[in-house]
């Protein structure tokens, strides 16, 4: 009997813990970024939902010093040349392509992330235009996209060139269901 009380209170225990990691903001998506066409860019994201709003952050290397583009798109594929499978920039609302502190813009718009001389970028990015497993702006599931080039915000996509990487955006727990074009 007691060795049953001392596992039910270690299992409490561990519920609990993940419960307040949970309520703290706990990694609730990543996303692991592979080359496209041999670019060498590769890196690892994650998302976490915080008092209503996604924190992004993580670590980008393989770039060219500078600044790129960097999207959530459409669908939850890296297949095709050039990773076209991975469609449009997210935009559940029709929006137009802007800058994160733009209104209206796509949900999916996240701005630059800028690239030190080694080719490293630390993202750290906030923001209320996506949501994590509910709602109409999750992005569990669909694509995050590093461009070669600049978002230069302009429409309709930000002419930020060719993709370099790209990854699925995971649920760090449990499955998570690739959300992929309607059927014709």
């Amino acid at each position: 009997m007691n060795a049953r009380l001392g596992n039910l209170l270690v299992l409490s225990a561990v519920l609990g813990s993940a419960a307040l990691a949970c309520q703290w903001g706990r990694e609730d998506a990543h996303a692991h970024l592979e080359p496209i066409d041999a670019s060498g860019v590769e890196g690892d994201v994650r998302f976490t939902a915080v008092d209503g709003r996604v924190r992004i952050e993580g670590k980008v290397s393989g770039l060219a010093p500078g600044k790129h583009g960097f999207h959530i798109h459409e669908f939850g594929s890296c297949e095709g040349t050039g990773a076209s499978a991975a469609g449009g920039h997210y935009n559940p609302e029709g929006s137009p392509h802007g800058a994160p502190w733009s209104s209206p813009r796509h949900a999916g718009d996240l701005g630059n992330i800028e690239a030190d001389a080694d080719g490293v970028a630390e993202v750290r990015i906030e923001t209320d235009a996506i949501s994590l497993g509910t709602g109409p702006r999750d992005v569990v599931g669909r694509s995050l996209i590093v461009h070669a080039d600049l978002d230069h915000f302009t429409q309709p996509t930000g002419d930020a060139d060719g993709k370099v990487a790209c990854a699925m955006i995971t649920a760090s727990h449990g499955a998570t269901r690739r959300i992929e074009p309607e059927p014709e």
